[in-house]
């Protein structure tokens, strides 16, 4: 049986970075990113700021622990620091 913080790793969500200033945030959850990574071969992900940090770390282990190396950095998008993008580069 599974124990409590591995359901709650699996059922995450997170919010998608959007595409333009106009356009929807999307949320997606780890088991479904997780799918289109091994579907499509796609490594790299964009997420919105009002990810919290902690979360964003819980989706890097959640790749480790599926076997994978994964790598969170932020993206600036200019000078203040509030504008920022998390990139995540699963391996």
């Amino acid at each position: 049986m599974r124990n409590l913080n591995q359901l709650r790793k699996e059922s995450m969500k997170l919010v998608l970075a959007k595409n333009t200033r106009k356009s929807d945030a999307k949320s997606v959850e780890l088991e479904d990113l997780y799918r289109k990574f091994s579907e499509d071969k796609r490594s790299i992900f964009y997420f919105a700021p009002t990810n919290a940090h902690k979360d964003m770390l819980k989706a890097v282990d959640f790749f480790k622990e599926k076997g994978h190396t994964a790598y969170l950095d932020e993206v600036r998008v200019s000078t203040d620091e509030k504008d920022f993008l998390y990139e995540l580069h699963i391996i």
